[in-house]
């Protein structure tokens, strides 16, 4: 019954795909990376690590919605989603 909305902005949590000079941002890494035979720009998919702040709720759902920009940047794609639990193999 609740929810918990994590903002993701561009150049912190996300960026472009392609890009010249691919680098690691404030709130995610680089999971991937492929620079083209012959130059140009690289591919890049970015990995960004939430921790739930109430790990005693389950999390039932997770859904993508656009900022107030709107669609002004492109369209969100979520490639992967991984859960895990603290101490737990």
């Amino acid at each position: 019954g609740t929810e918990e909305k994590v903002p993701v902005e561009l150049g912190r949590g996300i960026a472009s795909w392609l890009q010249a000079q691919p680098r690691g941002l404030r709130d995610a890494a680089i999971a991937w990376q492929n620079a083209p035979e012959g130059g140009g720009d690289a591919v890049v998919v970015y990995q960004m690590q939430w921790t739930n702040p109430r790990p005693d709720k389950p999390i039932r759902s997770v859904s993508m919605r656009y900022g107030p920009d709107g669609d002004k940047w492109g369209a969100p794609v979520l490639l992967g989603l991984t859960a895990a639990e603290a101490g737990k193999r």
